[in-house]
């Protein structure tokens, strides 16, 4: 008896994102990555990221030691966000400074509607700086967050391949001060 009482209290005790679909847990984590405004020069930095994107989302182990590495040597690190049995791989990039950028590989084709409808309903402002069928190039913003540009590439293996006809939905998120707006 203890420990059913012990399994339902897990249950409802656990967090309700747990049960968000994966464009939702992933909004959050685009959203969650995106710096207060209030945040100075380190509101990139590794530590700084992690710190407001790991509760959300899962990262393999980081790069060795960074003792010997060249000063502006790329700094990658993976990880992935698990929502309603699905996954969105994550990759962080930069260098010993911080992080450049996020970028987000959705394995089932476009799902771009879903996921801008997440990001709005989770307090986001998407602005259109060009878009077609394939790809985009959009301003990601949040109250009191620093905007951010977010491109979307949708790729799929080319007709008549011997390799099974798949779509994937890729979009990097590039951080102010690194080649987004300020």
């Amino acid at each position: 008896m203890q420990r059913l009482l012990l399994i339902l209290w897990l249950a409802l005790a656990a967090p309700a994102y747990a049960q968000d679909n994966i464009e939702t847990a992933t909004a959050r984590v685009m959203i969650e990555a995106l710096a207060p405004s209030s945040y100075g020069d380190w509101a990139y930095d590794w530590g700084a990221v992690s710190i407001r994107v790991s509760r959300h989302m899962h990262w393999h182990l980081p790069d060795p030691d960074p003792r010997g590495r060249p000063e502006h040597a790329e700094v990658r690190r993976t990880g992935w966000i698990g929502a309603s049995g699905a996954q969105v791989g994550v990759a962080a990039l930069g260098a010993e400074y911080g992080v450049r950028l996020l970028a987000f590989n959705f394995g089932g084709g476009d799902d771009r509607d879903a996921l801008f409808a997440a990001l709005r309903a989770a307090g986001a402002q998407i602005d259109v700086v060009s878009e077609s069928n394939r790809s985009g190039r959009y301003v990601l913003a949040a109250p009191e967050r620093d905007a951010a540009i977010l491109d979307r590439t949708l790729s799929c293996t080319p007709p008549g391949s011997r390799a099974a006809r798949r779509c994937w939905t890729d979009y990097t998120l590039t951080f102010p001060g690194r080649g987004a707006p300020g």
